[in-house]
This record gives structure tokens, C-alpha cells and sequence, in this order.
């Protein structure tokens, strides 16, 4: 079966998605997953994919992946905390948005 986004939603639903709900970054080489989620690394090309959550107030919105098609060097403590910062920004930034658009109703 060819990869799909609906088919690595699948994957992280049986996998990592509750890591990820808790807040946690799942990442790994193509060797480290499997299912899902490693069809479509093969389909990208992608030799490791890096996962941190999107908050948006208390709920999962979604997830910040940033994929690796020339590497699977595992990334450091410090360049993992890069990408989970860049996810918070995208979850104030959606919770921002939102509660503007909120005020302007009640206007």
C-alpha cells in the first residue's frame, strides 16, 4: 500500500500520538519506526523525522515535523528544544488568533 498522510495519521494514532499528547518529541531513523510512518519516510526519501506536539491551550492540534532526506544523524538535546520551541510558537500563535477572533464576535 503507498504512504499517505492519512496513513501516518494511523501510524502516530498507534504509536506515537499519545507520546506526543503528553508533550513529548518523537523522533528516529527510518530503522526506528515502522507501519506507517517508515512507508512514508520511504516515500519522501526521508532518513529521520523529527515530531514535537502543537499545543493550543490544553488540546493536541497537531504536530511539527521536520524530516532529513540526506541524514539519520539523531539530533542533539539542544536542536530537539529548537523544534520544540518553533511548535509552541505555532500553538500561541493558533491561540492567539483564536481568541482575537472571539473578541471580534462578541463586538
Amino acid at each position: 500500500a503507498a504512504a499517505s498522510w492519512d496513513g501516518l495519521y494511523d501510524g502516530l494514532q498507534k504509536s506515537g500520538e499519545v507520546r506526543l499528547a503528553r508533550g513529548e518529541v518523537v523522533d528516529g531513523t527510518r530503522e526506528d519506526v515502522s507501519g506507517y510512518c517508515r512507508e512514508l519516510m520511504d516515500a519522501i526519501g526521508a532518513r529521520y523525522t523529527i515530531n514535537a506536539p502543537i499545543h493550543v491551550g490544553d488540546l493536541f492540534w497537531g504536530v511539527l515535523a521536520f524530516d532529513d532526506c540526506e541524514t539519520d544523524r539523531r539530533r542533539c538535546d539542544e536542536e530537539k528544544a529548537a523544534v520544540v520551541a518553533a511548535a509552541q510558537v505555532f500553538g500561541l500563535a493558533i491561540h492567539r488568533h483564536r481568541t482575537q477572533q472571539e473578541r471580534e464576535a462578541l463586538e
